[in-house]
């Protein structure tokens, strides 16, 4: 694991929302990603979302990335511990 990304863990573990400090504003890219995902999603669900629900479901996904981001980091950081 690389200093840098070994700093920003703990940093994490110590204060996790700082996390929520360190993203960026979205490009147009990423606004072109967002919107394409949300017709995807009308179309596997075959139904419309409305804004609210989409951005609900955006808001679980977001909370479930840092989660598992986290908990990942602290696995990382305990098998590299405990290997002999």
């Amino acid at each position: 694991m690389n200093d840098e990304f070994k700093q920003k863990t703990l940093k994490l573990l110590a204060d996790p929302i700082k996390l929520k400090d360190t993203n960026k504003p979205p490009t147009q890219s990423t606004q072109n990603l967002k919107i394409s995902f949300k017709k995807l999603m009308d179309r596997i669900y075959m139904c419309k979302l409305t804004k609210i629900q989409y951005n609900h479901i955006d808001s679980i996904i977001q909370d479930e990335l840092v989660i598992m981001n986290v908990m990942n980091g602290i696995i990382n950081q305990v098998s590299q511990y405990q290997n002999p």
